[in-house]
């Protein structure tokens, strides 16, 4: 009996393991697709712009194929999707995100800009709403995001501002 629990001890030690190894890769292919969103501002063409989005895409994917919660991986494929234009796609993302991890307010600020830039207005206030209940304090970001060009437009959104007393 005893040597039943060993083998039964080991095996759950090594899968415990193996679920480190996966998110410590998960979080590797996130980190480069980081850095493929970095080196966009570099970008000095189309092509070389494209290749770099398209790569970042990879490396989220790659990340989320390891660790499907990785909701920081599905954020960050979920803004790769909005500037690619495959906004379905961001929004699946964008919405696996903020299901796994609900008061994260970039996720939900990010949700809001999908939902700003598809004029779903309803839905981009109640998830702006959210972004600054949970923290979201970029306020030049909220300025000048293009993003967020129909919401800022539309009623309620200045309420919402003075709401969560954020005066631009």
């Amino acid at each position: 009996m005893n040597y039943i629990k060993c083998l039964f001890v080991i095996l759950l030690l090594s899968l415990q393991g193996c679920d480190e190894k996966k998110v410590e890769q998960s979080n590797f292919h996130m980190n480069q697709g980081i850095a493929f969103i970095a080196a966009l501002e570099g970008s000095d063409s189309t092509d070389g712009f494209q290749k770099l989005l398209k790569n970042a895409e990879i490396e989220f994917g790659q990340a989320i194929e390891l660790n499907p919660s990785n909701h920081l991986a599905l954020m960050n494929r979920g803004v790769v999707y909005i500037t690619m234009g495959k906004l379905n796609k961001a929004e699946l993302d964008l919405k696996k995100s903020v299901e796994i991890s609900p008061k994260h307010p970039d996720a939900n600020y990010n949700l809001a800009c999908l939902y700003s830039l598809t004029n779903k207005l309803d839905f981009a206030l109640e998830y702006f709403d959210i972004a600054l209940k949970n923290g979201f304090n970029d306020y030049s970001r909220i300025r000048e995001d293009s993003d967020l060009s129909n919401l800022r437009e539309y009623e309620g959104f200045k309420k919402i501002l003075e709401a969560n007393k954020v005066f631009l």
